[in-house]
């Protein structure tokens, strides 16, 4: 076995541990006079190991992992919602 191979293992060992969300299940009952929203974060290779905090009208909602969703019950409306952590300008959805 070479040296470059045990190097590698070691430093990429850390990689392995990223937690990754759940599969998807679909939310089968909604409280009535609620809305259901899916947020959704597909999967990003080169930003994998970075969790986003979701914020709806400018309180934290969440921090959503690689590859994962969140089911988000609220009550119908308009909301601004953004996402921050990865990239260096955090989109905003109104």
């Amino acid at each position: 076995m070479s040296i470059a191979f045990l190097l590698a293992c070691v430093l990429f060992q850390g990689c392995a541990s990223v937690e990754l969300g759940g599969v998807f299940q679909q939310v089968e009952t909604i409280p009535e006079g609620q809305a259901l929203v899916y947020i959704y974060r597909p999967h990003m290779p080169y930003e994998y190991a970075v969790v986003f905090d979701i914020e709806v009208d400018d309180v934290p909602l969440i921090g959503i992992a690689d590859a994962s969703y969140y089911p988000w019950v609220t009550a119908p409306g308009l909301v601004t919602s953004s996402a921050s952590g990865g990239g260096s300008r955090p989109p905003t959805c109104h």
